[in-house]
């Protein structure tokens, strides 16, 4: 490989040793074959650049920026991508079709970035991009991909029906391809959204047939979310001790295959079932297993779920004060990040922590913040919790002014909210 690169060569040389790497998921040592390839292709003379540089010398930049993305070194990932694309502008004598392949694929993985971060619209944008060249070079296969993608990025705005309009794009190109493997992730997230909609027979549905495809092509790590999200559902349904057995199936996955980022959240949920069970040294020890390993990765979005449920659990032993200063961290990273929907349920439970303490002012506030998110997103779940609670709320205070907030978000008058408060 270094004769080829001294001789400004073809490069390809590396690649059977570099798929072994792959495979072992040793994408360290991907990146650092791809770094000493890129210095040396950099190197290369300009006049060679201009006349030569083909696809092939274009692939160690792309497969870099890939394995930063893998190591989740996002801004230097980001940054390798974009390198990518102006190398790809610069190309000379290459065919259109096979320039615009790349391009499709970094546009994706850009996406891919975006959606790491938070970033929903920049990442609908960029898998955008790449879904427009792959329909205009009518590369219907690798659609599917991008397809699948867009669901997601619909599915974290909430917005339900595009979503599964989405996967459901992808699972028939996949079902044309006879791709059976790739039809297990898009199962998995339609499960999601049949979990969001707590449409529980849907979602098990789902989670069962990517589970059992994962089993059939042997492909155990990929089993770990599925098992991750049927505890889950088996939470909601309160069947507990299936639930941890199926988190700590998953947990076994993650350790087996030494995925240690996955873990926090499995370690977050076993937290939650053992708060369940009012098993609350044991819940604390997983919470904080998890809030570990969101700060070792700098995962700080993460981190907010864990600091509301440690709140949820402070509030459960009447440790107020606890429960306050959690749930005020986990607020204050839903506002850095914009998420406008998660601190409905921080809001909720500030405000039970207020009432609790006899901070009644603040307990109003805090349940209004709530309801006014939960009316916004038309969430019915997240509404018959809050309304029952601001209803308790009003009868013990009598305090007007909360008829006239309701009334107002949920596009009423005063007195039908009075009445529907004084019932019952």
């Amino acid at each position: 490989m270094q004769i080829c690169l001294e001789k400004e060569g073809k490069i390809d040389i590396y690649q059977c040793l570099y798929k072994y790497l792959v495979i072992i998921n040793d994408y360290r040592s991907c990146l650092n074959i791809d770094k000493f390839v890129c210095e040396k292709v950099e190197q290369y003379s300009q006049d060679f650049k201009k006349t030569n540089l083909g696809i092939d010398s274009i692939i160690p930049f792309f497969q870099k920026a890939n394995n930063y993305l893998r190591l989740k070194q996002e801004s230097i990932a980001k940054e390798a991508y974009l390198q990518v694309v102006k190398l790809l502008e610069s190309l000379k004598n290459v065919e259109e079709a096979e320039k615009q392949s790349i391009l499709a694929r970094t546009y994706h993985q850009l996406g891919i970035i975006a959606e790491d971060t938070r970033e929903w619209k920049t990442a609908q944008t960029y898998y955008e991009q790449a879904l427009s060249i792959k329909i205009e070079y009518d590369n219907r296969y690798s659609q599917a991909t991008t397809y699948h993608h867009l669901g997601i990025i619909e599915q974290k705005l909430r917005e339900w029906e595009e979503a599964i309009n989405y996967y459901e794009q992808a699972l028939s190109i996949c079902e044309d391809y006879g791709d059976r493997y790739s039809k297990a992730k898009t199962y998995h997230h339609l499960g999601m959204v049949a979990e969001a909609l707590r449409n529980w027979k849907e979602a098990i549905n789902y989670y069962q047939q990517a589970l059992s495809i994962c089993e059939d092509y042997g492909d155990r790590y990929s089993q770990a979310k599925t098992y991750h999200h049927l505890a889950r559902v088996a939470q909601e349904l309160r069947y507990l001790e299936k639930a941890q057995s199926y988190h700590q199936q998953a947990l076994s996955i993650n350790i087996e295959y030494s995925d240690r980022y996955s873990q926090a959240l499995t370690y977050h949920h076993l937290g939650i079932v053992a708060q369940e069970l009012r098993e609350w040294d044991e819940a604390r020890n997983y919470y904080q297993q998890a809030l570990s390993i969101c700060i070792e990765y700098g995962d700080r979005f993460s981190q907010a779920l864990t600091y509301h449920h440690l709140g949820v659990l402070a509030q459960e032993l009447r440790q107020w004060d606890q429960a306050q200063t959690y749930y005020q961290k986990a607020l204050s990273i839903y506002i850095e990040y914009g998420d406008r929907y998660e601190k409905a349920k921080t809001y909720f439970h500030l405000g039970k922590v207020a009432e609790a303490t006899e901070n009644r002012d603040d307990a109003k506030n805090y349940y209004l913040q709530a309801l006014q998110i939960f009316v916004e997103f038309n969430d019915e779940y997240g509404l018959s919790i809050c309304l029952p609670n601001i209803k308790r709320f009003y009868q013990e205070t009598q305090d007007d002014s909360i008829l006239e907030a309701v009334a107002s978000l949920l596009n009423k008058t005063v007195e039908e909210v009075r009445e529907g408060f004084n019932n019952g």
